[in-house]
C-alpha cells in the first residue's frame, strides 16, 4: 500500500519491476515515478558556464540556493551532454558560418567543417577514456565479474556507442549550421 502525506492525493497507474540507480546500494528501495510537474517542491536549475570549469561553479550555486531557502537540496548536479556542448559551439561559430558561406562555402563544407571538429573532440575524449578505463580496470580486476582486464570487446563496444552518439549529436547543429542564412549569419550577434 502506498501512503503519501502530502497535500495531493496520490492515484497508482502501474508497478515497475526493481529498478538499479545509482550503483548497487539502492536495489529493491522503491521507486516513484511522477509527472513532472506533480511536486512543486522539486525542480531542476539549469547554469550556463561560459569559459570557466562548471564544475567549479557547484559551490557558489549551493551557497545562492541556501542563501534563498536553507533547506533546499542540491543532488544529480551534472553536466549537459555532447548536443549541448555542440549547439553551443555552433552558436558561438554563425558569424563565422555566415562570412565563410557568404566567400563561396557550400553548405556540404559547412557540414563537414562542424562535424569535423566535433568529432575530432569526441575522438580524443575517446582515446583518452581507453587510456584511462585500461589503466582502472588493471587497479579494480579483483571486482570485476565476468569481464577481464583485456576484454576488448568491451572498450570497443563502449568506444563505438559513444562515438555513434557523438556523431548524432554532431549532426543536428552541423546540418543547422549547414541551412544558414549568411546575411543573417552576418547580423547574428
Amino acid at each position: 500500500m502506498l501512503r503519501y502525506d502530502g497535500p495531493t492525493a496520490i492515484e497508482v497507474v502501474g508497478i515497475a519491476a526493481n529498478v538499479r540507480t545509482y550503483g548497487a546500494q539502492n536495489v529493491g528501495r522503491v521507486k516513484i515515478y511522477t509527472p513532472y510537474g506533480r511536486f512543486p517542491e522539486s525542480f531542476t536549475v539549469a547554469v550556463r558556464a561560459a569559459g570557466e570549469d562548471a564544475a567549479s561553479l557547484v559551490g557558489p550555486i549551493r551557497a545562492a540556493l541556501r542563501s534563498i531557502d536553507p533547506g533546499i537540496a542540491m543532488f544529480e548536479v551534472g553536466t549537459l551532454g555532447i548536443y549541448a556542448v555542440m549547439s553551443q559551439a555552433v552558436l558561438e561559430r554563425v558569424r563565422e558560418v555566415g562570412v565563410r558561406t557568404a566567400l563561396g562555402a557550400r553548405p556540404r563544407d559547412i557540414l563537414r567543417l562542424m562535424i569535423t571538429r566535433g568529432m575530432a573532440l569526441c575522438g580524443a575524449g575517446v582515446a583518452l577514456g581507453l587510456l584511462l578505463g585500461f589503466a582502472a580496470s588493471r587497479l579494480l580486476a579483483g571486482m570485476l565479474y565476468g569481464v577481464t582486464p583485456a576484454s576488448g570487446h568491451v572498450y570497443v563496444a563502449g568506444a563505438a556507442a559513444f562515438l555513434a552518439v557523438a556523431l548524432a549529436a554532431c549532426l543536428l547543429p552541423a546540418v543547422r549550421a549547414a541551412k544558414l542564412d549568411p546575411l543573417a549569419a552576418l547580423r547574428y550577434e
